[in-house]
């Protein structure tokens, strides 16, 4: 993807000025999850992974409580 060079120069400047964590802050960016991560020395934060996690665990306690 043309636009991972780009994402990494950005993600790589933050991480030279001590960003501890790198969050791709556009749902878009979640495509280049893991070529961003395997480029980095940092944690990288998907957020619609984050959002995927949250909202499997809700639905599991709202079944939990209707059975």
């Amino acid at each position: 993807d043309a636009a991972f060079p780009k994402i990494l120069a950005v993600a790589r400047k933050l991480a030279k000025n001590k960003a501890s964590v790198i969050m791709l802050g556009c749902t878009e960016l979640s495509l280049l999850f893991e070529q961003v991560q395997e480029s980095l020395d940092r944690p990288v934060v998907d957020p619609m992974r984050v959002l995927a996690r949250h909202l499997v665990a809700e639905a599991r306690r709202e079944q939990a409580r209707t059975d």
